[in-house]
């Protein structure tokens, strides 16, 4: 690839998406520190204290989005994860998969498949909260619904799709990146290409839709909320998680944050911008709350910090896995204090019976 093709056109894009203030200058001439995509880039942020939303200005134009995700971590194959797992890799998941499945039965009525041993042995998950909170994640909160419909826009791979398939849903997937959906059809899964209102959808056809870690990505998060609310059935749940600009993290590690991820993070929420921009389409709030991440996370923003590159699969000394760890304890700990100082956002909304948009 050339120079020229090998650039990301940009746009200037000085004020903020949820309230219109004009940003103040946050960090300067980052680099992409992941997956080493050329350029630098700004940042700015909101200087209204209601809001606080972060984002990259200038900003990559949609035509060249793509050049950001050409070696993104949603295009391993299954036979390349399976080799990367290894044997006991392999079965350890298959365990643990065998267990979720009846902690889920449990908690969110997920019954398909699953026998009382499952059921019983399942309940020593309760025992381990990190687990349990896992596992809750795994499904992002979705409790069963039968022939319930269920769209995951941002589906990468389609992992987290195929897996709702196996539990009851009715799923489809969306996605801007071709290498992503060509693994995910390979997995027998309906997914499209494009932003979520090329797919036109007819209006009230979903009961759940899940945007998880993919807001920050959009260049217009308004119109990705609008469509959402117009194709979400009345009482269907919309369900959102995004990096936190205010977490604990962020203050720690500054620049070297690992989900500033530029020029692939275009918008960086507050709870409350992402609460006034999901208020703006209508949708009633039903939680917000921020949660701690993985103590790997931090040891990639570690890495980020010390040598401006991340450290995505090095082995890391037994001192350095126990700091990690004792941190991701002191977040979840702090997060008790400071409530919205977790480095991840989880929002969760419905769409109102009998809601029209004025």
């Amino acid at each position: 690839m050339s120079i020229a093709e090998d650039q990301i056109r940009t746009r200037p894009n000085p004020d903020c998406h949820v309230c219109g203030a004009q940003g103040e200058p946050l960090y300067q001439r980052l680099r992409d520190r992941l997956f080493g995509v050329p350029g630098e880039w700004n940042l700015k942020k909101c200087p209204n204290p209601q809001c606080g939303l972060v984002w990259l200005d200038p900003m990559p134009i949609e035509e060249d989005i793509g050049k950001a995700y050409l070696t993104y971590f949603t295009h391993p194959t299954n036979e390349q994860q399976n080799i990367a797992y290894g044997k006991w890799g392999i079965f350890l998941r298959q365990l643990f998969k065998y267990l979720k499945h009846g902690f889920l039965a449990t908690r969110y009525d997920y019954k398909n498949g699953v026998s009382i041993v499952q059921r019983i042995l399942s309940y020593g998950v309760y025992a381990y909260p990190s687990l349990a909170t896992a596992i809750r994640r795994g499904v992002r909160y979705v409790e069963y619904m039968p022939q319930g419909k269920l769209l995951d826009v941002g589906c990468g791979d389609g992992s987290y799709i195929r897996y709702m398939q196996e539990l009851g849903w009715d799923v489809k997937g969306i996605d801007f990146d071709p290498e992503a959906l060509s693994n995910a059809r390979a997995k027998g899964l309906f997914v499209q290409l494009g932003d979520l209102a090329q797919q036109q959808f007819p209006e009230n056809t979903f009961d759940v839709i899940t945007v998880n870690h993919v807001i920050e990505h959009v260049p217009e998060p308004l119109g990705l909320l609008q469509e959402s609310q117009r194709i979400l059935k009345p009482g269907g749940m919309l369900m959102i998680a995004t990096p936190n600009i205010a977490s604990l993290g962020h203050q720690f590690f500054e620049s070297g944050w690992v989900h500033l991820d530029p020029p692939r993070h275009l918008h960086i929420f507050t709870s409350s911008s992402l609460v006034t921009v999901v208020k703006k389409v209508g949708l009633q709030i039903i939680e917000c709350r921020t949660l701690a991440r993985s103590s790997s996370e931090l040891l990639v923003s570690r890495s980020i910090r010390k040598t401006g590159l991340a450290d995505l699969g090095g082995r890391h000394s037994l001192m350095l896995r126990v700091w990690a760890n004792g941190m991701e304890v002191f977040e979840k700990l702090f997060i008790l204090l400071k409530k919205n100082s977790g480095q991840e956002i989880l929002l969760i909304a419905t769409k109102e019976n009998g809601y029209e948009k004025t």
